[in-house]
């Protein structure tokens, strides 16, 4: 199996984090969102990805290269102008060439998830495509049956009339049927929530849901997500795929760097590499990225420090 990365926007809301730096590179707990993305696809049998991109497209490639280092194949998907989630697809479509199943995956989310069962559900149904889906209802905007035919995606009632539906959130993640991109977009901009709604029409079933439950899942679409997602993995302990927390505190910190004497960390706190924490310092509730130096005696608390940048939260 193939599995593609959609890391081709511009993560506008996480701005101005992302004014340098590349969403899928944003680090949680001291690794790139991405990093855990592609051992979640290890996870379940993946050996070969293709990666979309756009937005400081060379930072992505620096970091992945061909993907020896992750002992997965890595290919690229460059995009001068935007293709949007259906035409990103639709633009990888050689390198899904032949008839297998593949997983499309958003680069902009956590989870610990084994996709090993869904893919099962999926080839079983021989639908198009299965939305991987949740209750989270600030965003549930995916209708399903329950029976499991997805009959809605956006513009439906906040509550389903029919008490057979109910109202879902897409995690971000989907099993695809390779018979899909027929219906992709080639070389121009492309929704795939258009796609899956013309499916709908033409056959209902074509889409399916499959709903995770007890199991992390966090979207990183603006600061506030970022910033939780670190609260979730250090004090509430969530687990990611890519290994065990390092200590039972909720504290991590990155190798190489110096936590000098009389530093206070309170709440969780997430160092990177390289840093110099000074004598005497406070740090509350703070993610720390690699390279930054916390002068003597400053105190920190809610904040972000990356990349010349201190954003509070």
């Amino acid at each position: 199996m193939k599995a593609i990365i959609l890391c081709a926007g511009l993560g506008t809301r996480l701005k101005p984090l992302t004014d340098k730096l590349p969403k899928p590179l944003m680090p949680i707990v001291g690794r790139p969102i991405i990093e855990n993305i592609i051992y979640t696809l290890k996870h379940c049998g993946i050996r070969e990805i293709v990666i979309n991109t756009h937005h400081l497209h060379g930072k992505i490639v620096d970091y992945l290269k061909d993907g020896k280092k992750f002992e997965i194949k890595v290919h690229y998907s460059y995009e001068p102008q935007i293709l949007g989630t259906g035409g990103g697809m639709g633009n990888a479509r050689d390198f899904f060439k032949g008839h297998e199943t593949f997983i499309a995956h958003n680069g902009d989310v956590l989870t610990n998830l084994n996709l090993a069962p869904v893919i099962k559900a999926h080839i079983d149904t021989q639908a198009m495509a299965t939305l991987l889906l949740c209750d989270f209802p600030p965003i549930n905007t995916v209708t399903m049956t329950s029976s499991g035919e997805v009959v809605g995606i956006k513009g439906n009632p906040k509550e389903p009339k029919d008490s057979d539906l109910e109202m879902l959130t897409f995690t971000g993640i989907s099993i695809m049927n390779p018979k899909i991109l027929e219906f992709l977009p080639g070389r121009e901009y492309g929704d795939i929530v258009d796609t899956y709604l013309k499916l709908i029409g033409l056959k209902m079933g074509s889409i399916r849901g499959y709903v995770i439950k007890n199991h992390y899942w966090r979207h990183i679409g603006n600061i506030s997500e970022y910033f939780r997602a670190h609260q979730e993995i250090l004090i509430e302990k969530k687990r990611l795929i890519y290994g065990k927390m390092p200590s039972s505190k909720p504290f991590y910190i990155g190798e190489g760097s110096i936590i000098e004497e009389g530093v206070l960390l309170r709440g969780f706190v997430s160092v990177g590499r390289d840093c110099v924490i000074k004598r005497e310092a406070t740090l509350e509730n703070c993610i720390i990225w690699d390279g930054i130096t916390v002068e003597e005696g400053e105190v920190l608390r809610n904040v972000i420090l990356g990349n010349g940048m201190k954003i509070s939260c």
